[in-house]
């Protein structure tokens, strides 16, 4: 088992050039923790995501999936 992960912010790209930077502050366990969040908005497509994450100590490095829905 590993420690949780702490997300300091999340910044999602758009294809038309517009992004979004999110503040999180959240910790997520390794339990299945999850982060749900709800990008509204219509007429963008999702071009990437840049997160924000630390944890103390790696003995390896933390693997965190993205998973999105229309």
């Amino acid at each position: 088992m590993s420690d949780p992960v702490f997300i300091q912010r999340v910044v999602v790209y758009y294809s038309n050039g517009t992004f979004k930077e999110l503040v999180i502050g959240g910790r997520v366990s390794p339990e299945g923790g999850t982060h749900i969040i709800d990008l509204a908005g219509e007429g963008r497509s999702l071009e990437s995501v840049e997160l924000w994450y630390f944890k103390e100590h790696w003995e390896r490095a933390p693997r965190v999936i993205i998973y999105g829905t229309r």
